[in-house]
């Protein structure tokens, strides 16, 4: 259980670190026909980065499965 937690924790730091990285990537159209680049929904939340992500995780599912399946 705790390595499951462990590896959970792992994919918010990532997840975290990779928003943070992409927020700071100059967009080439920014301020054409007043766009504002920095108010983007998708810079603000990484709510689909996130479920990717973890939906990836191969190793992440087969330890819960095998841990749902002990209890």
């Amino acid at each position: 259980m705790a390595e499951c937690i462990g590896h959970i924790y792992l994919c918010g730091i990532v997840v975290y670190f990779t928003r943070n990285v992409v927020e700071r990537v100059p967009f080439p159209l920014d301020g054409v026909a007043g766009f504002v680049h920095a108010k983007a929904k998708e810079l603000t939340n990484a709510a689909v980065f996130t479920f990717v992500f973890m939906y990836y995780q191969k190793n992440l599912r087969d330890k819960l499965i095998y841990l749902g399946g002990r209890w």
